[in-house]
């Protein structure tokens, strides 16, 4: 699903720069805030809730049984109830985040988060004017700076330029990252945990797109640049090898009890 969000990413590189030169700028922000809008109906219309989190609410049976249906063609769900095995917590979905079971994954996530959005948002944003300081126009920075979600597309998939390996690594772990973070949440507070984990990464993407502009105003050398965005990705993977690490345990514990 997240590969839909790179593949977007590189062709609205693309398509930007010729709709800047042919319409203006504000044609870019008029199409990018039209399709997401246009797409509201569908997704209310086609994209279902689990069946777990429907089940938690005691929806209608038939409901669930749909879904699961569409899941496994071959079982006969007809006339079946279902129930949940765990009790639902009690108290404000955002403090289950940091249950004492659940809180170093929590601060792990979400300084990864932060890390890789930083620097997704600080290359997508200054690369194209980074690449024309070398002499190119901005036509051909801003398609190679599309390479660099095109190599986050692959990157997902799979988990030239350096410019398309630097994808490869950051944005395509940043899909693993959403993943990732959907699986370690219960269902109680799965969509809470992941949304936090995104609200907490867009701050990231916020400072990286403003510290770009520092970066420029520094006068500093292209390779310095590079250097000095490498340090929070240097971080964010710290974070994810370490949060391997704590639900290695956290499961070891588990099957241990």
């Amino acid at each position: 699903m997240f590969c839909g969000f790179t593949i977007g990413s590189a062709l609205g590189g693309i398509a930007s720069a010729h709709m800047v030169d042919a319409y203006g700028w504000r044609s870019v922000l008029l199409l990018g805030g039209f399709l997401p809008l246009a797409l509201v109906p569908a997704l209310l219309w086609a994209l279902p809730e689990s069946a777990r989190y429907l089940v938690s609410q005691n929806k209608a049976p038939a409901r669930v049984a749909a879904i699961l249906k569409r899941i496994s063609p071959n079982e006969n769900f007809e006339g079946a109830r279902f129930e949940l095995t765990d009790n639902k917590p009690e108290g404000f979905s955002v403090s289950h985040l940091f249950k004492p079971d659940l809180i170093v994954g929590t601060m792990l996530l979400w300084l990864a988060f932060f890390s890789s959005l930083l620097v997704i948002y600080l290359l997508s944003s200054w690369l194209p004017t980074l690449i024309k300081s070398t002499g190119v126009s901005l036509a051909t920075a801003s398609v190679a700076t599309a390479m660099f979600q095109v190599g986050g597309t692959l990157g997902a998939l799979l988990v030239g330029i350096a410019i398309f390996f630097a994808g490869f690594c950051i944005s395509g772990s940043q899909v693993g990252a959403n993943a990732l973070s959907a699986s370690f949440y219960p269902t109680d507070c799965r969509a809470t945990g992941v949304s936090w984990a995104n609200g907490v990464g867009r701050s990231g993407s916020i400072l990286g797109s403003m510290s770009g502009g520092m970066l420029l105003t520094m006068d500093l050398h292209l390779s310095t640049v590079f250097l000095i965005v490498g340090l929070p990705t240097l971080i964010g993977g710290v974070s994810m090898f370490v949060f391997g690490r704590y639900r290695e345990a956290k499961i070891e514990r588990l099957v241990a009890a």
